[in-house]
């Protein structure tokens, strides 16, 4: 498994995000992160989707400047 395919639990992607559960939690559910449910109540989220994000906010920033 290469860096790009790690799972993160929630608590990890909050912290590279630096936002609160919460605020994941939103973005999840509007589909702007994806994240995937094990059994009934962990959740992963792919480390390059996380970077996606990350990467497609930093373009919307730029834009604004």
């Amino acid at each position: 498994m290469n860096l790009s395919d790690e799972l993160l639990t929630i608590n990890e992607t909050c912290k590279l995000l630096k936002i609160s559960r919460p605020t994941l939690l939103k973005l999840m559910k509007k589909g702007s992160i994806k994240g995937f449910r094990i059994g009934k109540r962990v959740w992963r989220i792919r480390r390059c989707d996380v970077e996606g994000y990350i990467e497609k906010n930093d373009e919307n920033e730029n834009e604004h400047c």
